[in-house]
């Protein structure tokens, strides 16, 4: 069955605000935090799929669950090779 396309712009739409608020989250929140992760893993972030690890991470790092945090940073700085 075919996706309307009015359904699939506010899908993509919805996505594309999703992603500025990560980007503004990771970018605010990695300075916060005093860099806890490499800056290639922030770029990498930014530019494609570890968005989420790295905006969990400095979540996760905020509120003080650890070594969980540091975790998900050290894997986003892994997967970019950081």
């Amino acid at each position: 069955m075919a996706v309307p396309a009015a359904v699939r712009n506010k899908a993509l739409a919805a996505g594309a605000d999703r992603g500025r608020r990560l980007a503004g989250f990771i970018t605010r929140t990695w300075e916060e935090l005093d860099r806890p992760c490499s800056e290639r893993a922030v770029a990498e972030a930014l530019a494609w799929g570890v968005v989420e690890r790295v905006s969990t991470g400095l979540l996760l790092t905020r509120i003080g669950l650890q070594p969980v945090g540091r975790e998900m940073l050290a894997a986003a700085d892994y997967v970019c090779g950081a």
